[in-house]
């Protein structure tokens, strides 16, 4: 009987610990989200890379190093890239 009872309570410390996981994954998702969107809209509005990053790095308490690499990413998800600038 013992055994039925430990077996039941690490399924629910493991389904615990896997809504935890997931809970915190969507947060940093909405989170990179939001990063990824200020990004473009700055880029739209014709702002530096300097700013975007000073601007990000501000507003979502992130390093310069986070900051570009969400740059980086920004530049690799826009379809049209700078073709759409032009």
């Amino acid at each position: 009987m013992g055994g039925k009872i430990l077996e039941f309570e690490a399924t629910r410390i493991h389904d615990k610990a896997l809504n935890e996981g997931r809970k915190e994954g969507r947060k940093e998702g909405r989170e990179e989200g939001a990063i990824m969107e200020r990004i473009e809209v700055l880029r739209d509005y014709g702002e530096s890379d300097e700013k975007i990053i000073k601007n990000v790095c501000a507003r979502f308490k992130i390093s310069e190093e986070e900051a570009k690499k969400y740059m980086e990413l920004q530049k690799k998800s826009d379809p049209l890239g700078d073709a759409a600038k032009a």
